[in-house]
């Protein structure tokens, strides 16, 4: 209920929805002339998209990778507010364009995306010398910043310069990062570099600690637009990041300001921070050239005036049509089903893969063979079957325990397989597969999902599935 207390007016609102859009409307009717809305977020998106035409223009920014693991076009979607009514928008802005194409393939071309990425202020340059030993991370202590893989590429480090000193910056405060930052304190002790990597918590001089860096490292699983990407090269400072979704590859050159590193390859990651160990002044050389693109490119200066385009053009373009999504499979355009199925394959595990050929298991795990060859898919076919009539995977645990499960649509066997090991999710209350993998050496070399091979082998042979 609204009491107005000047004109005695009530109003009742069904939901907050009609409530919000109702202060937005009244807000911009007061406006001289007609503004824009612009939504940062992603819960009040529905509420703008709904405000009509010729109250306001509508803006939504999307930050934020939408996707579940893989975290790439073709996985499971996260049910977020900025993914709804994009047609309905005078605007809807990604942060790539690798981005923005992917959007494009997944919800149609509404003509209305387009591409700002972040942007930092101008600064001037430190004066600060680099110590020669120092790498450094910045980030919360969180499961999808991924530091154990930056951990365990250092200990490979380690191995070869022992003087090499890995210093994480970043907070550890809510319960998740809590939990994370004894995983992490307990990897370190494990590994043995307690002489070596140091969790330094929360601080409020960035600057100087990323211009004093050799490098800085980033593992994350999944990103939008990461800002310590910029802020680290703007400091003269070069990034070694995993190739990741999405921004590092959209902005790095590689070997000129930073290098990129297949996710996972803490071989490869070690290599790269050796050879800037080893040659400070490259690393110096890189830091200029990444400092020079971020000055060119990513701030204020540079991306403010994008804005401004992007409202003209808001302001005189006419809104067309939404073209069919690429994602949507209408059975009545397709004259061959088998042919409709093979493109859909090649456009490389969409989202209709994910929903409709896992319910043909047999299928899906031949389509993801990827480099582990046809004699594992076989395996894991057979995998599949025995986890299924054993029940050893939990469904309704794992339902219940992962909602992003049930949304993706996935079938839950296949999910755990493909995806569920890799992002920690656990297929029962009692079976670790970490624990599985590191304790049983044939495990690993066999390329299998640990529970397949519990499942085949581990069963029989009265294998651990946890510590006592």
């Amino acid at each position: 209920m609204l009491f107005d207390r000047t004109s005695n007016e009530v109003l009742s609102f069904n939901n907050s929805t009609a409530f919000h859009r109702h202060f937005l409307t009244e807000l911009c009717k007061a406006c001289e002339e007609k503004p824009y809305l612009i939504c940062d977020g992603s819960g009040p998106t529905p509420t703008i998209s709904n405000i009509g035409q010729d109250v306001a223009y509508t803006i939504s920014q999307l930050h934020s990778n939408p996707y579940t693991g893989p975290y790439c076009f073709g996985g499971p979607i996260r049910n977020i507010g900025i993914l709804n009514g994009i047609e309905k928008l005078d605007a809807f802005v990604t942060l790539t364009e690798k981005q923005r194409k992917d959007i494009v393939k997944q919800f149609g071309d509404y003509g209305n995306i387009y591409t700002i990425p972040n942007f930092v202020p101008q600064k001037e340059k430190l004066n600060i010398e680099k110590k020669p030993n120092k790498i450094s991370i910045f980030s919360r202590i969180s499961h999808e910043k991924n530091l154990e893989g930056a951990i365990k590429a250092f200990k490979l480090v380690v191995e070869r310069r022992k003087n090499a000193r890995l210093e994480i910056f970043g907070r550890a405060t809510l319960p998740g990062e809590l939990k994370e930052l004894k995983k992490i304190k307990e990897l370190i002790s494990k590994l043995k570099l307690e002489n070596n990597v140091f969790i330094k918590g929360h601080i409020t001089d960035v600057d100087k600690e990323m211009a004093e860096s050799i490098t800085t490292l980033i593992t994350s699983k999944f990103e939008g637009f990461p800002m310590v990407l910029i802020e680290s090269m703007l400091n003269s400072t070069p990034v070694i990041s995993y190739d990741l979704n999405y921004s590092p590859s959209d902005v790095i050159d590689q070997g000129v300001d930073g290098f990129l590193v297949g996710y996972n390859n803490i071989e490869q990651m070690a290599e790269y921070i050796i050879e800037l160990l080893d040659n400070t002044e490259k690393a110096k050389e890189m830091g200029i050239a990444a400092r020079k693109k971020v000055l060119n490119h990513y701030t204020d200066e540079a991306v403010i005036p994008e804005w401004e385009k992007l409202f003209e053009i808001v302001a005189t373009k006419k809104r067309k049509p939404a073209a069919a999504g690429k994602t949507e499979v209408k059975t009545a355009q397709v004259e061959s089903k088998a042919q409709k199925l093979l493109d859909v394959l090649n456009e490389n595990k969409t989202k209709i893969i994910q929903k409709i050929i896992s319910k043909f298991p047999s299928l899906y795990i031949l389509i993801n063979t990827n480099e582990t060859g046809i004699k594992n898919a076989l395996i894991n076919i057979k995998g599949y079957k025995t986890i299924k009539k054993n029940h050893l995977l939990d469904i309704s645990f794992y339902l219940e325990s992962y909602p992003n499960v049930r949304f993706s649509g996935m079938d839950p066997i296949l999910h755990y397989m493909y995806h569920g090991f890799k992002e920690d999710k656990k297929p029962n209350p009692v079976f670790d597969g970490d624990y599985y993998l590191k304790v049983y050496s044939d495990v690993q070399r066999s390329n299998l999902n640990p529970l397949v091979h519990y499942s085949l082998y581990g069963i029989n042979e009265k294998r651990k599935i946890r510590k006592s």
